[in-house]
């Protein structure tokens, strides 16, 4: 179950750049094996900061415009935002990353 709020193109300045807390952004794609499996994980860290930090998804495919913007070039990639800015980006390593 997906549980995380979808933000699109024309919410996504309302919904993160604007948000009181900070807000984790999960850039995926339901055709993304390792995004499906970073979402059980990334629902634990929700659970213990529900109040304190904000979670979402943007599936990159149906807004190109913001992976570009934020420079998304591979996913799963977790982007912090606060005060209505990129803080930092995550993409976590996968077995055909490794050298």
């Amino acid at each position: 179950m997906n549980s995380f709020k979808e933000i699109w193109s024309g919410d996504f300045m309302a919904e993160v750049l604007n948000a009181p807390t900070p807000v984790v952004v999960l850039f995926d794609s339901p055709e993304c094996v390792p995004c499906e499996a970073l979402k059980p994980m990334i629902q634990n860290v929700r659970r213990r900061f529900r109040s304190e930090v904000e979670f979402a998804t943007v599936t990159v495919a149906e807004c190109p415009g913001l992976a570009q913007r934020y420079g998304i070039v591979k996913l799963p990639t977790l982007g912090i935002f606060y005060e209505g800015a990129l803080q930092d980006t995550f993409t976590p390593q996968n077995e055909h990353d490794k050298p």
